[in-house]
């Protein structure tokens, strides 16, 4: 009786775990989703739950902002979607004074486009290009693909 005695107070303790909040994951969370921005469309201005504050109009892929994710809808008809992880702004100089020149660029950039249909019906799954930006780690990494694929459903009307 011992045994199963202990196994059900192990139990008992992995459920308490589970319900109790993780005061870390939801800061992360809240962090993680408070770099998201959303390029300006139809869909996302009428969005009950996306902030005005986070809606950027609509512009050129290098006027996205730095230390930030952007969502972009490549086809709102076809659910295609683009998302910019964006890292730090480094800037480079060369030449001497008077005649130096400098320039600001984004150290790190990350596309990630959102699983899609093609045109012939073939289903396509996540595809990355680039590379994940040192302000971010995997598991923010996957909150934010999380919140933005269920934010995009929502638009959608899945």
């Amino acid at each position: 009786m011992a045994l199963k005695t202990r196994h059900i107070e192990q139990n008992i303790k992995q459920i308490q775990r589970t319900l109790r909040p993780d005061t870390k994951y939801l800061e992360k969370w809240k962090k993680t989703v408070d770099m998201v921005h959303w390029e300006s469309n139809s869909l996302v201005t009428r969005h009950p739950h996306i902030d005005p504050a986070k809606i950027i109009p609509k512009s050129s892929t290098s006027d996205f902002p730095a230390n930030a994710i952007t969502v972009r809808f490549h086809s709102q008809k076809r659910k295609y979607v683009g998302v910019y992880i964006y890292g730090d702004v480094k800037t480079k100089s060369w030449g001497h004074t008077p005649n130096a020149q400098t320039y600001n660029y984004i150290d790190s950039k990350l596309k990630i486009d959102l699983p899609t249909k093609g045109y012939n019906g073939r289903e396509f799954g996540y595809s990355f290009q680039g590379e994940l930006p040192s302000n971010m780690d995997m598991e923010s990494l996957k909150i934010a693909l999380d919140y933005i694929k269920d934010t995009v459903e929502e638009i959608n009307g899945n």
